[in-house]
């Protein structure tokens, strides 16, 4: 029984095997001669263009990506975007963009759902579209292009992933209805020309709460940015703003407060501010921003010391031990906060134990005291030298321990190197409830994130274009943490970071009955093998891999 099983799957691998070389001889029977007698599969290097269901969709079998073109549709409600296209070639695309005016002025949309897989949003791909009101965008997503939602006078609410780097010129200009903007990014994000201008309703832009506080991950902003912004009425400029015109807040016509850092060099501010008799410059002795407000004749008053303009309700804070080592606190958003202080109440204020500062949005700290016992907690929302009322005291009993409060994970990205070609490594830190703690970038694979906070659990996440995303569990508890982690191209089989013959074989015999060719292969392995999002490579990749050796062998990207 066991010689006939044998036989039988003997038998099945050599017909996949024959099958596959029919195919590719009945393409060289049409052509002249190619490599050992094949010649490519008559599939030219350059863009062709396709209709898949109501989209234009340009490919790129260069590239191996895809752009959607051209929307014919007529649904107020677009959910149905592809993630991956079949050519007339017969080969798989990935759908990585959203093309030049592919939405424009389709004024019958009233929701876009855009795919996981896009990362650019082109030039003018949703302008003019006026009855656009809420659009989900990817987590992938690095780029808004110039124009992309120019005129979208419907849309409310944009929520911009943590990956986006670059937001055009007048990429959302005169969308009048939109109030709020979130900017999640932790790395360098750069704001276009006259990118919100016209935003008449807006009020809220990422880490910029009702106040207006622009958060630190906006590392490059032009001038022109918030032209017309008239709902804003408090804006404070994050660090590294090296100089500030007026065009900067022309037509912030409710702006009644700036704050500026200490090393920001001002030239002017609109006229319109200036006369203002409650205009209030906020900044630091000795700065351009003092010696500005006295020579306009400005109210100016220290940032470190100066009388809050608002006010900021009390948070609401909730506590827990954890493993009977440390206290574990958590409390509710407070409107307006860009931090917290957290301290540990003794029942006089001026013995209150300072514990940390915790940046908004982050709401969540904590503490590991030297000795066991009851410890009662209270925290503080902040904003510039505005203060909240005390929150409510919360009582946790912890034992003793001598862990530190923060710990470093590092570690190496395995195959990163071999992979030719290869886009640049991305690696998020997620905490236990999947946002993002921190995240970075990589060029040779190795990786550090600082001040982890200890006794909590996350989440480390590979990212690498080509390779199947990668997630590995971290448990913070008491010492500095290493994690190695290992990326893997789609089709690589044997590991060795090249797309060749034997990773079809090993494929066919796998899928021929002989699992002995992949022993080692783990659930994330077998997945990444298979180029058509299975979670095991069948004799399918197996034939996507020898056409593509067959036509070219120095790239790989036509098959992602």
């Amino acid at each position: 029984m066991m010689y006939h099983n044998q036989a039988k799957n003997v038998g099945k691998c050599r017909k996949i095997a024959a099958c596959i070389c029919a195919v590719l001889l009945a393409v060289s029977s049409t052509a002249g001669s190619g490599l050992f007698g094949l010649p490519p599969l008559g599939i030219t290097a350059s863009a062709a263009e396709i209709y898949v269901g109501d989209y234009t969709v340009d490919y790129d079998n260069l590239t191996g990506t895809a752009t959607i073109t051209n929307y014919n549709g007529v649904s107020t409600n677009v959910e149905d975007i592809p993630e991956y296209v079949t050519g007339s070639d017969g080969l798989r695309y990935k759908v990585t963009a959203v093309g030049y005016g592919a939405f424009a002025s389709k004024s019958n949309i009233r929701a876009v759902t855009i795919p996981d897989t896009v990362i650019t949003i082109d030039e003018r791909a949703f302008s003019g579209c006026s009855n656009l009101r809420s659009v989900v965008l990817p987590e992938g997503l690095r780029t808004v292009g110039d124009y992309a939602f120019n005129n979208c006078s419907s849309l409310t609410t944009v929520n911009l992933p943590s990956a986006i780097k670059t937001i055009g010129a007048y990429a959302f200009n005169k969308c009048t209805s939109l109030d709020t903007i979130s900017i999640n990014s932790s790395a360098y994000c750069s704001i276009g020309a006259y990118a919100f201008s016209g935003c008449s309703s807006l009020t809220s832009i990422g880490g910029i709460t009702s106040a207006g506080i622009i958060p630190s991950c906006i590392a490059s902003i032009e001038l022109t940015a918030f032209n017309g912004c008239s709902s804003l009425s408090e804006i404070s400029l994050p660090e590294g703003v090296g100089t500030i015109q007026a065009q900067y807040f022309l037509d912030c016509s409710s702006l009644t407060a700036i704050t500026i850092p200490a090393d920001t060099n001002v030239q002017s501010l609109p006229v319109d501010f200036l006369a203002k008799e409650n205009a209030i410059i906020y900044g630091f002795a000795g700065s351009s921003a003092e010696t500005y407000a006295l020579a306009n004749d400005v109210r100016f008053m220290y940032a470190e010391y100066s009388t809050p303009t608002t006010s900021l309700d009390a948070p609401v804070l909730t506590g827990q031990s954890i493993t009977g080592m440390g206290a574990r606190l958590t409390w509710k958003a407070v409107s307006g906060a860009a931090s917290y202080d957290v301290y540990r109440y003794t029942g006089t204020s001026s013995a209150d134990t300072y514990i940390k500062t915790v940046t908004a949005p982050s709401l969540t700290c904590t503490d590991y005291p030297q000795d066991s016992g009851t410890y009662r907690y209270y925290v503080i929302a902040k904003r510039g030298t505005t203060s909240s009322p005390r929150s409510n005291i919360v009582t946790v009993t912890v034992t003793s321990s001598s862990v530190t409060d923060t710990v470093t994970l590092s570690g190496k990205v395995s195959g990163f190197g071999e992979i030719a070609s290869f886009e640049e490594l991305y690696l998020e830190l997620l905490d236990a409830d999947g946002d993002v703690v921190d995240s970075t970038t990589s060029d040779s694979g190795s990786y550090t994130f600082y001040d982890i906070e200890d006794y909590s659990d996350y989440k480390l996440v590979v990212k690498m274009s080509g390779c199947p995303i990668r997630t590995y569990p971290i448990k913070a508890r008491g010492v500095d943490l290493h994690q190695n982690a290992v990326v893997r191209r789609y089709g690589d089989a044997n590991g060795n970071g090249r797309i060749e013959v034997e990773d079809a074989t090993l494929i066919l015999r796998y899928d021929a009955g002989y699992t002995s060719a992949l022993s080692k292969a783990d659930a994330y392995t077998l997945s990444a093998l298979s180029l058509f999002g299975e979670s095991k490579p069948t004799a399918k990749d197996a034939t996507q891999i020898l056409r593509y050796l067959v036509e070219r062998s120095s790239r790989f990207d036509s098959l992602l």
